[in-house]
């Protein structure tokens, strides 16, 4: 009779609970803020700015947009 009480109780097992915080598990993936390597084989020379890549023009703020940060790009293709 105790190993049918035991058995009996095993299966009135609490439910799982949801977690504490679920705004921890349903963030988006961002992307943040990449970088570049530099050519290390290059050799290192002055030239005009003229010649160098078209650049974005960024306001230094920090921004959020549903949760990423999110720059404000105040011009783009600076230089061209």
């Amino acid at each position: 009779m105790p190993m049918l009480l035991l058995l009996a109780m095993a299966g009135f097992a609490p439910a799982q609970s949801a977690p504490a915080n679920p705004a921890l598990h349903d963030k988006p993936m961002c992307n943040h803020a990449r970088s570049t390597a530099a050519d290390r084989d290059g050799s290192v020379r002055v030239k005009p700015l003229s010649q160098e890549p078209p650049a974005d023009q960024y306001v230094a703020v920090l921004r959020t947009v549903d949760g990423c940060e999110k720059p404000i790009i105040v011009r783009e293709d600076v230089g061209k």
